[in-house]
């Protein structure tokens, strides 16, 4: 494995050394913030979660945010944590914390920002290099149909699965039309943020079935 520009990459393209790093850090800061937040104002103690902790996981999402689901229960462990410490509640799940604070997950944060790269790219509003990474079909009229992007299909149960312009696409398409045609980019994160993908077909977001396994 390598580190670049702050990003580990492992042989095994799954970004678990990355996604084990970055936790490791978020969690010795979050057992430091536990240490001394008794004698911090709620407020005080909430700007330290979201700036101190929670930004970990805001450093190139788009490369690792379809990693495996034993590093999806990792962060999402950290980020009950947090929520257990912002809100004083040690009784509820994790989904109703979620619920209770009005948030989203780490996973659905990384959907949204996915969506609004697309969206940029539709709509001339990103760099070249992004681009190369979404690449436009030719003799697409209609930039809200299905299969805008040029990927090709994965040739194995895996291979390619996991990759952002492929999952961009499955994405974009149960992407409400009225998010869609937002006019302008802010009006697209405004609504985006507002939206929870909750048919995600990533193999983070399949339901476990017993006897039958995700789904």
């Amino acid at each position: 494995e390598e580190k670049i520009l702050g990003v580990i990459i492992d042989k095994n393209m799954n970004f678990q050394s990355h996604v084990n790093s970055i936790c490791k850090i978020a969690n010795q800061k979050l057992y430091a913030l536990f240490r001394v937040s008794n004698h911090m104002m709620p407020d005080q103690r909430n700007i330290l979660i979201d700036s101190y902790i929670k930004s970990q996981f805001n450093y190139c999402p788009l490369v690792w945010m379809f990693c495996s689901r034993s590093s999806i229960r990792k962060i999402n462990q950290i980020h009950e944590r947090t929520l257990r410490l912002k809100l004083n509640n040690y009784c509820d799940t994790f989904t109703e914390l979620i619920s209770i604070s009005n948030e989203t997950t780490i996973h659905q944060r990384c959907i949204n920002f996915l969506m609004v790269e697309v969206y940029k790219v539709l709509n001339g509003h990103t760099p070249e290099i992004m681009k190369e990474i979404f690449t436009i079909q030719r003799n697409i009229y209609n930039l809200r149909s299905f299969n805008i992007f040029q990927s090709s299909v994965p040739r194995r149960n895996r291979y390619g699965l996991n990759s952002i312009s492929y999952r961009a696409n499955q994405l974009w398409n149960i992407l409400p039309t009225s998010i869609k045609n937002s006019p302008s980019l802010g009006c697209f994160k405004s609504n985006i943020n507002k939206w929870r993908c909750n048919n995600c077909p990533c193999g983070i977001c399949k339901t476990y079935i017993p006897n039958l396994g995700y789904l």
